[in-house]
């Protein structure tokens, strides 16, 4: 009886510890906004979290879990791009990040900086077989990188205007 007592004390105390650390988990991803996705790469489905969804307008249900579903937002100028990346995983790297557009539900491009790791591979041919990482919506910071170019442009062409006016004076 003390056994089974000491027993179910300590299951219960590690109950205790996975609850905390599942809650410190969540409210670390809250507080980074960050989207996460968990993709079983043999079965094609990804797991993806409400914020992955909304970031982009959609709700989990109107994304779906399978992998065309996301392929499918892709812009198709960045699509090389990204299958170049599952391709060198595919061969080996561990881990990635990269930036690249995705159709909003509204139509608009959003820029997302998608970062990921393999997390576990097949032990004969070392294929990916489960890929986790996380969603960051970037298009303020390359809007306002966007808008730095413009002018650092404007401001070029000033001075080029400038030095041909004290060449003609």
């Amino acid at each position: 009886l003390l056994w089974q007592r000491r027993l179910l004390n300590r299951v219960s105390l590690q109950a205790q510890a996975i609850r905390e650390n599942e809650e410190r988990l969540q409210l670390v991803f809250e507080g980074s906004q960050d989207g996460f996705w968990d993709w079983d790469v043999t079965s094609g489905r990804i797991m993806r979290s409400p914020r992955w969804a909304s970031m982009l307008g959609y709700t989990l249900e109107e994304i779906g879990r399978g992998r065309n579903s996301f392929v499918d937002l892709i812009h198709p100028d960045d699509l090389p791009l990204v299958l170049a990346d599952e391709k060198l995983m595919d061969e080996g790297k561990d881990f990635y990040a990269h930036e690249f557009r995705m159709r909003a539900k509204s139509g608009e491009w959003k820029w997302i900086l998608d970062r990921g790791k393999v997390v576990a591979r097949d032990p004969v041919t070392r294929l990916p077989l489960r890929i986790a990482g996380t969603h960051t919506d970037v298009t303020a910071r390359k809007q306002a990188e966007e808008a730095a170019d413009k002018l650092e442009q404007k401001m070029r062409e000033t001075q080029k205007l400038e030095s041909l006016g004290v060449l003609a004076g």
